[in-house]
């Protein structure tokens, strides 16, 4: 016990951790692509007080768990194998706390849009490339106002950070109606005509 590596307040440094002269903590890892990198902290855990003058930041080992994440981690992949997006979402919309019409609203979308399209996939399938591929086929032939696409990828984005909360992906991996190809089949708003010129044409004999 007495070989354990301790910070100044004689607690026991996990491993890949260590606390600066200055009174800094970091910890090292390495990375999905074998790179060696740090994450730094004025604080161990969320209990501790920031240093006077210091800036406010996450504790070392909140740090510590989101690098384990990206790197895959303490990622729960056999179970990951398990679930389907169906499934997840089921479990998603009962924990969202959201008025029953407007839960009942998701579920209809969901039910139309993604349950026969995607929803059978294991969700360590759902990649972006895979989302991408579903919004192309789902857009083929048929219009779809810029909002409801949106109801749509939020609904997907909220089924895979339930997994990520639930240790089941490293990572969500659905993009915002921001990051995807403005699709020629999203209905778009006609411009109105400017008032100008609709007094311009009522004069025009």
């Amino acid at each position: 016990m007495s070989g354990k590596r301790r910070d100044y307040k004689n607690r026991i440094l996990n491993k890949g951790e260590t606390q600066r002269k200055d009174g800094m903590y970091e910890y090292k890892y390495t990375d999905a692509f074998g790179h060696r990198r740090s994450v730094y902290s004025w604080r161990l855990v969320e209990t501790d007080p920031t240093p006077s003058g210091k800036e406010r930041q996450p504790a070392l080992r909140t740090l510590e768990r989101e690098a384990k994440k990206s790197c895959g981690v303490g990622i729960n992949t056999a179970e990951a194998g398990k679930y389907t997006l169906n499934e997840c979402f089921e479990k998603a919309i009962l924990l969202k706390s959201i008025k029953e019409q407007t839960k009942n609203q998701y579920i209809s979308v969901y039910n139309n849009n993604i349950r026969n399209k995607i929803g059978d996939m294991k969700i360590k399938q759902i990649t972006r490339d895979v989302i991408y591929k579903y919004l192309d086929n789902l857009l083929k032939g048929q219009e779809i106002s810029k909002s409801h696409l949106n109801t749509i990828l939020i609904l997907i984005r909220m089924t895979l950070k339930y997994c990520v909360d639930n240790d089941l992906i490293a990572k969500n991996t659905c993009p915002t109606i921001g990051d995807v190809p403005k699709y020629s089949s999203i209905k778009k708003k006609k411009k109105r005509p400017a008032l100008s010129k609709l007094k311009k044409d009522s004069y025009t004999f």
